[in-house]
């Protein structure tokens, strides 16, 4: 029986371990792709915002060493100094506070967008892997049906077996 089943249905089953190998390789890939992608996109991200911190640093520092040059040089004027540094410090404060809040925005819509991505492209992967399985699923012999179809042949067989036997004894 079992050397009749692998004759019958021995390549099918083949066939579907080579089809499931060759799907759970294909997802596997394309995980890997989006953990990449996903990986290249935050890093760029991060380097982004790493050299916009450090450009605020940096006009932070510039900005600072200004006002220090200006206190020491203007020192006879300092009340009207002070005035303005202090109305360019609020400015510029409000200016810095705009500035980080645009980039926290654009941080977050960024992200929001990979979010999206990253689900659409994980949607898509399981609709097509729930595909693929429901294909095979169809195409796959159902292990009842083909039970009652061995029996079938068998009991046949035996009742070939049978009438040639019971047809030669009284002869």
């Amino acid at each position: 029986m079992d050397k009749i089943r692998d004759i019958l249905f021995g390549n099918q089953v083949r066939d579907f371990e080579r089809r499931f190998v060759r799907m759970e390789d294909q997802l596997a890939a394309t995980i890997q792709e989006l953990r990449d992608e996903t990986r290249k996109r935050l890093d760029a991200l991060e380097l982004f915002f790493k050299e916009e911190m450090t450009a605020l640093k940096e006009r932070l520092k510039d900005e600072s060493a200004q006002r220090q040059q200006d206190d020491q040089s203007l020192s006879d004027a300092l009340k009207t100094t002070a005035s303005t540094l202090n109305k360019t410090i609020a400015h510029n404060n409000d200016l810095f506070a705009e500035r980080a809040t645009e980039l926290r925005q654009q941080i977050l819509d960024q992200s929001k967008q990979l979010s999206a991505d990253i689900q659409t492209r994980h949607e898509q992967a399981s609709r097509e892997l729930k595909q693929m399985a429901g294909s095979l699923e169809d195409a796959k012999v159902d292990r009842s049906v083909l039970a009652e179809y061995l029996i079938q042949m068998a009991m046949s067989l035996s009742n070939q077996a049978d009438g040639t036997v019971a047809e030669k004894t009284p002869a």
